[in-house]
């Protein structure tokens, strides 16, 4: 609490705290990703039984942690990926059936203790469950994966703007790594004109910026974010 409250009073940075509420993925290490969907898929007694094992687990970890900060922090992190390169790891019926509950149980965590706002990350293609996560009470998705199926920015914003903010959208696969800082800078500005528009986008890569990414397009790709969001501010 104490290093949070340092934070918070010596610097001007969105304090974060990163929850441990990744329930997909720790079940999919125990279990095997092969046996995990096989559980998915039929074996339903036993898919939920790891998940409440592990599910209860997270919840003590977080139930010690967010009441000794939750009135410092600015936004709750946590995520799953349940999102593939062309649809979500399961239907969306069977999402709300088996994996939704839990979410919702984090949630709720959450909310009993902070005011912040709640980040939720799924790669992938996830268009289908985004009216899931806003009814979760979901306050922003990352990281917008544009190479992925139906995750094309302008139709979301379009459907979902106003009701969930997008966060990243940046293309970490091809034009962070292999373009210009000419096209990095020309990729900013179609997210901000994308997404941008009466707020609810925050910018960043939409994955985690690799080694092999030229230094000076990380530059640019901030430099021109301030440029976009000064533009945009002055409008205002």
């Amino acid at each position: 609490r104490e290093k949070i409250r340092n934070l918070r009073e010596n610097t001007d940075y969105a304090i974060i705290y990163s929850a441990r509420y990744n329930l997909v993925h720790q079940t999919q290490y125990l279990r095997g990703f092969e046996d995990w969907y096989c559980d998915l898929g039929g074996g339903h007694d036993l898919f939920r039984c790891l998940m409440d094992a592990v599910a209860e687990n997270l919840l003590a970890t977080n139930a010690r942690i967010l009441p000794e900060i939750g009135d410092l922090i600015d936004i709750v992190a946590f995520g799953d990926d349940v999102g593939l390169e062309d649809r979500p790891v399961c239907s969306p019926a069977l999402y709300r059936q088996l994996i939704r509950p839990y979410q919702e149980r984090f949630v709720a965590q959450i909310r009993a203790n902070t005011g912040a706002k709640i980040l939720y990350h799924s790669c992938g293609s996830v268009y289908w469950l985004i009216g899931d996560f806003i009814e979760l009470g979901i306050d922003a998705l990352n990281p917008v994966q544009v190479t992925a199926r139906n995750m094309q920015p302008e139709q979301l914003k379009r459907e979902f703007g106003g009701r969930i903010a997008f966060w990243g959208g940046v293309d970490s696969r091809r034009v962070l790594p292999h373009g210009s800082p000419g096209e990095v800078r020309a990729e900013v500005r179609r997210r901000f004109e994308e997404m941008g528009g009466g707020g609810g986008y925050v910018l960043a890569a939409v994955h985690n910026i690799q080694p092999d990414v030229p230094p000076e397009n990380v530059i640019a790709m901030y430099d021109e974010g301030r440029n976009c969001a000064y533009a945009i501010h002055a409008a205002a």
